[in-house]
This record gives C-alpha cells, structure tokens and sequence, in this order.
C-alpha cells in the first residue's frame, strides 16, 4: 500500500516522456445551450470548444464515442501503461466518481500506449480497469488524436493529462499532473459542482 510521503511525491509530478508538466486551465468559459442532438460542425478543445468525437474499443471489446456521454459531464483521464503516476491516478478516479455521483459524473480512460510503448491490446485493457478497480470504459486509443494544436487534437503535456467536458459537450478545464486534491479542483472550478467530503463515501 503506498504510505503516505509516497502518494505526497507522486503527487508532485507527471509523466513526461520529454514534454513539459502544465497545470490547472482557469478560465470561465461562457454558458452553452444545449444541442439535442449534436448538430455542431466545428470542434476544438479549449475550454469553452465542444470537443472532437472519437471512438475507440473498451475492455470489453465494444466501440464507445465520446459523444455517447451526451447529457452527462465526463472526467477523462489520459494516460499510458508505463507511468506510474497515471496507475495511481487511475485507481483515485474510482473514489472520485463516486464522491460526485450527485451530478451524475461520468470517467471515460484513454490509453495511449502500453509498457511497451504500443497502442494497448485487449488484454491491456481488460487488465487495467481490473487494477483501477473500474466497470467504466477504458479505451485503447490512438495518438493520431493528438496534436499541440488544440484546434486539431487534444493538447498534452504530459501524463496523465484531464478533461473535464460538462453535459453540453463542452471542454470546462484541464489539468496535467496529478494529486487527489487537484482532481477534485479540477472539477468543481470546471462545474460548480460539490461532492461528498472525501472520504465520506463507501
């Protein structure tokens, strides 16, 4: 079990594989309606954009979109196999979504590579939701959708990388790095929400 000083220091950093460590996306984009359908034609991920679908196959072999959480806000969490602060994060995720329950919080995880640098394989999956202790959906996911352009693909910094994007579809913040109180920042800045103290909820 990791002590305390550990999970402190993990808390610090980031993953970076040679990219930069960025922090907490602050500001207050303006109200969308919302589209019920989805009729918009432009995407882009700065707070404030609706976000590019994607899809990719769960752990369960099934394809899940993006869009699919239409109507429900969606922490996403980036990450990859081979860092160590995304498995931690991984598994502080699962608290998370049921801390804020009471806003019908969604948690959709993409991975990236695997440990040997690979896009993951089915196993991967299936091995990482059982590690985070997750029925939620964890992607195997391409790096095409990747890009420093945020107008082209979803900017990171580092691993894991954030989004929170509200039931409009629409990006409200980011963060890169990790710690549980950052999270959890993250998305009350991002939504306005509240939700139980931690360590409140069994």
């Amino acid at each position: 079990m990791i002590n305390f000083v550990t999970l402190m220091l993990l808390s610090l950093f980031a993953c970076s594989d040679g990219k930069g460590v960025a922090t907490l996306v602050g500001t207050e984009p303006d109200t969308a309606e919302i589209v019920d359908p989805i009729t918009w034609n432009e995407c882009g991920h700065e707070t404030g954009q609706h976000p590019c679908n994607f899809t990719f196959l769960n752990q369960h072999g099934e394809e899940v979109s993006l869009y699919d959480y239409h109507g429900k806000p969606v922490l996403i969490d980036m990450s990859t196999m081979w860092c160590s602060y995304c498995a931690v994060a991984a598994i502080e995720l699962t608290a998370v979504k049921r801390e804020y329950e009471n806003i019908g919080l969604e948690t959709l995880i993409l991975l990236f590579e695997n440990g040997n640098r690979e896009q993951p394989h089915q196993e991967d999956l299936e091995y990482w939701a059982d590690m985070a202790g997750t029925q939620d959906n964890v992607l195997s996911t391409s790096t095409d959708i990747l890009n420093a352009d945020k107008d082209l693909g979803w900017n990171l910094a580092g691993w894991p990388t954030f989004y929170v994007v509200d039931e409009y579809m629409v990006v409200r913040g980011s963060l890169t790095g990790f710690s549980p109180e950052m999270i959890r920042d993250l998305i009350e800045d991002s939504l306005g929400a509240h939700g139980a103290p931690h360590g409140d909820v069994n």
